[in-house]
C-alpha cells in the first residue's frame, strides 16, 4: 500500500511541476508577443495628427498664466496652437502673454483681447 501511495505522490508532484513550467513559458511567450505588438505600431496608427487648438480663458491670471503656457508649450503632441482670451484683465496677464510671445517666437500663440467680460465660459 505505502508503495502505491509512493508512486501516486511522484506522479502528482510531476504532473504539478510540468503544469508550473508551461504556465511560466507560456507566460514568458506572452509577454514576448505583447511586445513585439506594441513595439511595431500598426499601419493605422500613421495616420496625420490633427490640429488642435487650446483655447486657455484668462481673468486676473498674472500668477499662473506662464506656468500654464509652460505646460503647453512642453507637451509633446507639436501641432498646437495656443489662444489666450484675456477677459478684461485689470492685472499684468496681457503683458506677460506679450512677452512670453516675444521670448518663444515659433510657438504658435495668440492673445485675444475682450472689449467686454463676458467670464471664462464664454470665452
Amino acid at each position: 500500500m505505502t508503495d502505491i501511495l509512493f508512486y501516486l505522490f511522484i506522479t502528482i508532484g510531476l504532473i504539478n511541476m510540468v503544469h508550473i513550467g508551461l504556465y511560466i513559458s507560456g507566460a514568458n511567450v506572452y509577454d514576448m508577443w505583447q511586445l513585439r505588438r506594441h513595439a511595431n505600431p500598426r499601419k493605422s496608427s500613421r495616420t496625420p495628427r490633427p490640429f488642435v487648438s487650446v483655447i486657455v480663458p484668462a481673468h486676473n491670471e498674472e500668477l499662473v498664466i506662464e506656468r500654464c503656457l509652460d505646460s503647453i508649450r512642453r507637451n509633446t503632441y507639436r501641432k498646437v496652437e495656443i489662444i489666450v482670451h484675456n477677459d478684461r484683465s485689470t492685472d499684468a496677464t496681457a503683458s506677460i502673454v506679450s512677452a512670453y510671445k516675444k521670448k518663444y517666437p515659433r510657438l504658435n500663440l495668440r492673445l485675444v483681447n475682450r472689449r467686454h467680460q463676458v467670464g471664462k465660459a464664454g470665452a
